[in-house]
């Protein structure tokens, strides 16, 4: 019997989790992303545009890192830096990820807040040219969500059209 090691476990469960977020999340993600100015901390996976991590946690049940004392107490204060620079993480079991949890409460949350009434989802690069378009009239407000207002945009388009 083929040993597997923790590395390779991790991988494989990265690459579970993106091909179950495939069709629901078109941003492009990035692994092992290090979302601190000055800390060496990293998501297993970031969706950096949008501000959303997914970290996943293995060992569970056979006291990993992240069960211990020690490792618990690092993790949280990485999760508090994380949210208090505006990330939004969630943070799974292998079990959670192997078993589709974890793609399902992550698609729950991306439909709930890029499906809500008057918002538009984009990315940083239309983000960018709609700046560079609207902003001059004053009309957007780009949200921390990376949402931003329908009907803002519009009136800003109107102005640009009469002005």
């Amino acid at each position: 019997m083929m040993r597997v090691t923790a590395n390779e476990r991790s991988k494989y469960l990265h690459k579970l989790m993106l091909a179950q977020l495939k069709e629901i999340v078109p941003e492009t993600h990035e692994l092992e992303y290090r979302f601190h100015p000055e800390r060496r901390w990293r998501f297993d996976i970031a969706y950096p545009a949008i501000k959303v991590a997914i970290e996943i946690h293995g060992g569970v049940y056979a006291q990993g890192r992240h069960t211990r004392g020690k490792g618990f107490t690092n993790d949280r204060e990485k999760m508090n830096e994380a949210h208090g620079l505006g990330w939004k993480v969630f943070e799974f079991t292998t079990q959670d990820v192997e078993n589709g949890k974890a793609a399902h409460a992550f698609e729950r949350y991306y439909k709930k807040t890029s499906k809500s009434e008057n918002t538009l989802r984009i990315n940083d690069e239309e983000r960018d040219s709609l700046l560079r378009v609207i902003n001059a009239s004053g009309a957007l407000e780009l949200q921390s969500n990376h949402t931003i207002n329908l009907a803002r945009v519009e009136a800003g388009l109107s102005k640009l059209k009469e002005g």
